[in-house]
């Protein structure tokens, strides 16, 4: 998930006064939860709260009130770590649970909310590694949206959670299926995909559901990103984007999330900063932002080679309450000093990473797995790997050719990321034959080596030939990347072998 998790991240706001569970409870999502919902999704926490209030006085019997503040719990504590803040979640969600299980079983709102709070808890409890818990929500989940579906087939909003579960399930590892057997669960992200874009195109063409656009925008964009294979500028979501571009969608946190992040996937590093640069006030001057973006507008000044990235960094780890993504950014800072020379500089960072922060992110494992190895990357793979990630292809060439003529490339890992990185920088300028040399022998080199690079050859030529309609050769490939063992990216890479397989079916 630059995950779904990343996905979803969000903020602080002022406590309700609990509201007593009535079994005469109603649900209607009505104009009064529209509009605190849509507050929520626009970070304007103060008033949704007074939003909230003012409709209770009016509505008490209304339990869809319940999900809203509940939804606003989940999104403070995933922007913030802040532990009471999940304490106050998990309240919430007891009352709104109970209060929307009173509520008419005939109406297609009662397990449509019931299941979105299902996964609400799923997903913050596998943040917290409460992994039992979550499997247990994620089940309870599935089979409450799929009974509303047989019961309400035409009711689309279904189709968000399906899609959801669909995904992912249909990315857990082929190792795990007998789980999911026991379970009776299954999942298709070909499906998935399908539900969560008639989830976006929901939201954008009927009135009713248009204040779930940013909800319904960072699902799809950031699913087909990481499950839907090779995106190009006629695809629905660039045409939406470059679209909408200088509209009031974009002058929102969440939308602009979504926007960078797809933009980041694609390597489109300009697209990402311009979005983020267009809300720059917004972040300085709202009294409620999304942190993550400060992390991603580093990213986007490191790819390009500006030392500005030091200090969006460092905003970063002294504004953000959490611990995620902490280490990560360390290790960025440290890359920049190392690839400036400043070695001492680099060690401090180094530092750093093994006194603070987590590894629940596949970024921060892979900084702490840094920090604790006596190598240091090679400073010129190192910047043509950044190169590369921001879109500069040419500069990303330059400097890994560089490195090869001044005989910089010793170690067997560096010899085999040389390989690597002329593959993806030939993979990316369509260059299909070269790129196809190169990859397959990165695989050969290094399908043995505790390194990322063969099996993420054996995923990027896989979806070589499966966007070549050579689904055989696409399946082998991808059926290769599962079976290797190596310890860096191993979450991401696998999930992304898995949907490929997925679409194949």
């Amino acid at each position: 998930m630059k995950a779904l998790f990343l996905l979803l991240s969000f903020f602080f706001f002022t406590s309700f006064s609990t509201t007593p569970i009535e079994k005469t409870a109603s649900l209607q999502l009505n104009e009064g939860v529209q509009q605190a919902h849509g507050l929520v999704l626009d970070f304007c926490f103060d008033e949704a709260s007074s939003a909230l209030q003012t409709q209770q006085k009016l509505q008490p019997q209304n339990a869809a009130l319940d999900y809203v503040k509940c939804y606003s719990s989940l999104f403070q504590y995933l922007n913030t770590e802040d532990e009471s803040l999940f304490t106050r979640f998990e309240n919430e969600w007891e009352i709104a649970l109970e209060r929307i299980e009173n509520t008419n079983p005939q109406n297609p709102l009662r397990n449509y909310l019931l299941a979105d709070l299902y996964l609400q808890s799923a997903f913050a409890n596998a943040l917290k590694s409460n992994y039992l818990t979550a499997i247990f929500k994620f089940r309870s989940a599935y089979f409450t949206i799929v009974e509303n579906q047989e019961k309400f087939p035409k009711f689309i909003p279904n189709q968000k959670a399906l899609g959801i579960l669909n995904i992912g399930l249909g990315s857990i590892p082929k190792s795990f299926d007998w789980v999911m057997s026991i379970l009776q669960m299954k999942g298709n992200i070909k499906v998935g995909l399908k539900q969560l874009e008639a989830y976006f195109k929901l939201t954008q063409s009927q009135s009713q559901y248009r204040y779930l656009l940013p909800e319904a925008l960072l699902l799809y964009s950031f699913s087909q990103s990481n499950y839907g294979g090779k995106i190009n500028p006629s695809h629905p979501l660039w045409v939406f984007y470059d679209k909408n571009t200088d509209s009031q969608l974009f002058q929102h946190q969440l939308n602009t999330f979504s926007k960078v992040s797809f933009f980041q996937h694609l390597k489109h590093n300009q697209k990402a900063l311009d979005a983020i640069e267009r809300i720059e006030n917004l972040l300085q001057t709202s009294r409620y932002h999304l942190h993550f973006l400060r992390f991603m507008q580093a990213e986007c000044y490191l790819y390009k080679g500006e030392p500005q990235a030091i200090s969006h960094f460092q905003h970063y780890l002294k504004e953000y309450p959490g611990q995620n993504y902490k280490r990560a950014a360390h290790q960025k800072i440290a890359w920049i000093y190392l690839m400036n020379g400043q070695q001492e500089a680099y060690a401090e960072q180094m530092k750093w990473i093994k006194q603070q922060g987590m590894d629940v992110m596949d970024s921060d494992k892979q900084a702490l797995k840094e920090a604790q190895s006596a190598q240091k990357p090679n400073p010129y793979l190192l910047r043509s790997r950044l190169y590369f990630d921001g879109g500069y292809y040419s500069k990303a060439d330059t400097v890994l050719r560089q490195g090869f003529t001044k005989g910089q490339f010793h170690s067997p890992k560096d010899r085999l990321e040389y390989i690597y990185r002329l593959a993806r920088i030939y993979d990316e300028q369509e260059n299909a034959v070269l790129a196809e040399i190169y990859y397959r022998q990165t695989i050969e080199e290094g399908k043995d080596k505790p390194f990322y690079f063969a099996a993420n050859a054996a995923l990027l030529l896989g979806n070589y030939f499966e966007e070549m309609g050579n689904k055989k050769e696409a399946a082998k490939l991808y059926q290769m990347c599962l079976q290797m063992e190596y310890d860096e990216y191993q979450n991401g890479i696998s999930q992304k072998a898995k949907a490929g397989l997925n679409r194949l079916k």
